[in-house]
């Protein structure tokens, strides 16, 4: 069953197209992962989705209603945390589920010494909000998303701010939700994009692509190398003039170089000789994917 669906999607900001989305299905009871760097149109997305902006044109359905005109009939069975704290900042930790108890429902206070408890909040629950640090902050606002036990959930880079350790539990905690709820989870950090059973790379307000990490990575047609080296910027200039070169980035001290097929592979390396070089051939990675297509995209264009 596809629990989200999008229909020619569009949001405009003037002369800004924030969203433009010909299609996209989010099938029930998957961690789906919007993923794009900042200004790629995953917030504004996402806040259609909630029925927090009306969109330019086009819909989108959550369980089949449309997401701004039955936004009312929505809010019962989603959760949301937002990219900038949807907490009240003056208010304890207590006092912020309560609210939230309040609005959706939920009397039991039981319920709520019980999300304390899972989230190991019990000793923060008397600490106002602005005196928390960040990644704790994102642990209260899941524990207040999901105080009505939502159908879906949607999260708006929720592991901003986390440590490690931290990101690594609270992954682990949407394992658990995904049992029992579809959640929606934006971030730019690819590592996650792993994590989620589908994905949905985003740039510049559009799809790009659409399906599991697995079959995204297996997209692309060609052979990637690591090469290192003392001077790969200079080396990057050279590949970008190569007709055999399909792409060429710097990915930290790393050139990552994509190459057509086993001849493009034997002139790389002989290019590599007498430069005192290491060259590895890998597998393509969702960057190396999210790359060829951003670049795609614009030769297109």
């Amino acid at each position: 069953m596809e629990i989200i669906e999008i229909q020619n999607l569009t949001k405009k900001f003037a002369d800004l197209t924030a969203v433009n989305i010909a299609s996209l299905s989010i099938p029930e009871g998957v961690i789906f992962g919007l993923l794009g760097p900042n200004g790629s149109g995953k917030t504004t997305a996402i806040r259609i989705l909630c029925g927090i902006l009306p969109p330019t044109s086009g819909k989108a359905l959550v369980m089949g209603l449309d997401s701004f005109y039955q936004a009312e009939r929505i809010r019962g069975f989603v959760g949301y945390t937002s990219q900038f704290c949807s907490l009240y900042e003056d208010l304890t930790v207590e006092e912020n589920l309560e609210f939230y108890a309040q609005i959706y429902g939920v009397e039991s206070k039981a319920k709520r010494e019980e999300i304390l408890s899972r989230y190991e909040l019990s000793r923060f629950r008397n600490r106002r909000i602005r005196e928390l640090p960040p990644g704790k902050k994102q642990w209260v606002a899941l524990a207040c998303a999901v105080m009505h036990e939502p159908r879906i959930l949607f999260l708006d880079e929720p592991t901003s701010g986390m440590d490690p350790a931290s990101r690594k539990d609270f992954w682990e905690e949407l394992s658990i939700l995904k049992q029992k709820c579809t959640i929606l989870i934006t971030t730019h950090l690819l590592d996650e994009a792993e994590r989620c059973q589908m994905i949905a790379f985003m740039h510049l307000g559009r799809v790009l692509a659409v399906g599991t990490p697995r079959e995204i990575k297996a997209v692309p047609q060609g052979k990637v190398f690591n090469v290192i080296l003392p001077d790969p910027v200079s080396f990057l200039s050279e590949l970008s003039v190569s007709p055999f070169v399909q792409d060429a980035y710097l990915f930290g001290n790393i050139l990552r170089v994509i190459v057509q097929d086993q001849e493009g592979a034997a002139k790389l390396i002989a290019m590599t000789r007498d430069r005192d070089a290491r060259i590895q051939e890998t597998n393509f990675s969702l960057e190396d994917c999210y790359v060829r297509l951003v670049h795609l995209e614009g030769n297109a264009t």
